[in-house]
């Protein structure tokens, strides 16, 4: 079968983000946290989550270090590439649709936004900042990369992890579609893939990264 037109299907994945107002003349910046571990020895253990807004120790007398995390509001896009930044860089994060098929076995492509938050629980902060270690995402400073506001490291995480766990979502709901949902757009299939993809994505998660709660809970609404 021919593969018909590209259309636009935008989930939300957003836990609120946890902001604590702090004093002092360095805090952590808005987009990130900070993870407080070490004691100048080999313990690489976290003691304590540097939340945005709060006031960053003085590693230099108590010999700890600070890795930080992004901890804002994040998205995955994949997309066609054709919307540019304004250097002409495409936007997005593949540029290369997700293909699949509809109910009647029609070939479709399909472009998806992805928005998300990182868990910032204790617990969960401290298992992905461990997971994350193959990668190498966090960074010493608190400031983004060049490469979509992340670093290298983080790209490459998405692109093993986020990326398997939203093509199997999507793949699995499209199959519950009929032809309209390419056709005319049809509203009543747009929501029956955009819902399924979004009550199934946190276990197509849990496989890869060993828990579910890594990447936050149960997404919230659609866009």
């Amino acid at each position: 079968m021919t593969k018909n037109s590209v259309f636009k299907l935008f989930a939300l994945f957003v836990i609120a983000s946890m902001v604590l107002a702090a004093c002092g003349a360095f805090t952590a910046s808005p987009g990130f946290c900070g993870l407080y571990m070490g004691d100048g020895t080999y313990d690489n253990d976290i003691d304590k989550i540097i939340y945005p807004g709060q006031e960053i120790p003085n590693t230099l007398e108590d010999y700890h270090k600070i890795m930080y995390l992004p901890c804002n509001e994040r998205n995955y896009l994949i997309n066609s590439g054709k919307e540019q930044h304004i250097d002409g860089s495409p936007i997005g994060d593949l540029h290369t649709p997700l293909e699949a098929k509809t109910s009647s076995g029609t070939d479709v492509f399909v472009e998806i936004s992805v928005y998300w938050t990182l868990n910032q629980n204790f617990d969960a902060m401290t298992g992905f900042y461990a997971y994350q270690l193959k990668f190498k995402a966090a960074s010493e400073t608190d400031i983004s990369g060049d490469e979509n506001s992340s670093t290298p490291g983080w790209n490459k995480m998405l692109g093993e992890t986020m990326l398997p766990a939203v093509k199997r979502s999507i793949v699995e709901a499209m199959s519950l579609t009929s032809d309209a949902i390419w056709q005319s757009n049809d509203v009543d299939q747009r929501t029956i893939a955009e819902e399924y993809a979004i009550s199934v994505i946190k276990d197509k998660l849990r496989p890869i990264y060993g828990s579910g709660d890594l990447h936050g809970q149960t997404p919230k609404a659609l866009a």
